[in-house]
């Protein structure tokens, strides 16, 4: 029998690597500047696993966590999909799964409150890093 939590940042089902699945965080996503480019954005889920950031990944019939979703532009988001994500983050010098971390940890210790701590932190690059750090 698979192990359910629920959590008011969203519903979590199975094991721990199960993914986090919450409209509401994604919808504050959608409220941020894109992470790239700076306008308006949606939520694009970073699917490549890292392990030292606890994301493992999209596997078979495996949906990746919302936890790791980031605000993109449609342009940035449909180049994300046009290259491996490996090779689209070492483009644009971010660490998608250090910065999905920060953002959730905002939203989840500060929900609305945490968004202008986000915004500040998109348009001044604190997320921007060298390549070989991704």
């Amino acid at each position: 029998m698979a192990r359910v939590a629920y959590h008011d940042t969203g519903i979590r089902y199975g094991k721990d690597t199960a993914p986090v699945k919450s409209k509401t965080y994604l919808a504050w996503l959608r409220s941020l500047p894109c992470i790239v480019s700076g306008t308006q954005a949606e939520a694009a889920h970073v699917s490549f696993p890292a392990p030292e950031w606890g994301a493992p990944g999209r596997g078979k019939g495996r949906k990746v966590s919302d936890r790791f979703a980031l605000p993109l532009s449609p342009d940035e988001h449909r180049k994300q999909h046009t290259m491996s994500e490996p090779e689209y983050w070492r483009s644009v010098g971010i660490d998608p799964h250090k910065a999905a971390c920060i953002l959730y940890g905002i939203w989840s210790e500060r929900g609305d409150d945490g968004l202008s701590q986000a915004v500040r932190l998109i348009l001044t690059g604190a997320f921007e890093t060298t390549g070989d750090q991704i």
